[in-house]
């Protein structure tokens, strides 16, 4: 497959998963009352702003940070598959931990290691959005000489 058709496979794959993940975080908002993660970080970023801002435009950027990070994955991962896609979103739950956490928000790094700010970016980056990227970017990639080659001797 081009790079191209790769790259852009990957980001159309994050981009995906960030909405997937975007709608279980606005799930969790109307019925626990837990703002998503997108919301916070704007206001943290850009200054407060209403829910509906915050919503809309963090929502948004949150799709495009998702996507952006589907670029770098498609670029070193040369066969897609959903492991690798959920082993690949251990980075950016990396980035959110040890660069967003202390950095944009004011947490402690890791979120002082309390676990439920712990183990939400490592369902949602690895499982929700590492599996969605992984299984978009791999279906638009072609078989490996090996299953080509066992899918056309099984004809």
């Amino acid at each position: 497959m081009p790079m191209y058709s790769r790259l852009q496979s990957g980001f159309v794959g994050g981009a995906l998963g960030s909405v997937f993940i975007a709608a279980i975080m606005l799930a969790m908002f109307v019925m626990a009352g837990t703002p998503p993660m997108f919301m916070a970080t704007f206001n943290a970023t850009l200054g407060p702003s209403s829910p509906i801002v915050a919503g809309l435009a963090g929502g948004a950027l949150f799709v495009l940070s998702g996507a952006l990070w589907g670029v770098p994955f498609a670029a070193l991962v040369r066969t897609p598959t959903i492991g690798n896609g959920i082993a690949f979103g251990l980075v950016p739950a990396l980035w959110l931990w040890v660069v967003v956490a202390p950095v944009m928000l004011g947490k402690p790094v890791f979120f002082g290691f309390a676990l439920p700010k712990l183990s939400l970016p490592f369902v949602f980056n690895c499982l929700v959005w590492g599996t969605t990227v992984g299984w978009y970017a791999g279906a638009d990639a072609p078989a490996a000489d090996g299953e080509a080659q066992a899918s056309v001797a099984s004809s």
